[in-house]
């Protein structure tokens, strides 16, 4: 198979990679609007700019090291068992 075919495949889960995150920051900027401004009382850019003030939280991470990536990976992870046994218990 080679290394041809490695390099195809990695652009691939890379392009999607990309892509994952563009749709999970959008996500979380219009949950958040609806939060802040109430159900559908804002604009495009509102929207737009939480999404950069999210990927700008992301780079942050990226940057600063694994180290806090690991960290905040586990923190993530625990605060979603904590919510999810607060709904299911």
């Amino acid at each position: 198979m080679g290394p041809e075919l490695g390099g195809a495949i990695g652009v691939i889960f890379y392009a999607a990679n990309v892509s994952g995150c563009v749709v999970y920051l959008l996500g979380f900027s219009a949950e958040l609007c609806d939060l802040v401004y109430g159900e559908g009382n804002y604009g495009d850019w509102s929207r737009i700019l939480w999404a950069l003030v999210g990927l700008l939280g992301v780079t942050v991470v990226i940057y600063i090291g694994p180290e806090l990536y690991a960290k905040t990976a586990v923190t993530a992870f625990c605060i979603t068992v904590i919510e999810l046994s607060l709904t299911f218990l």
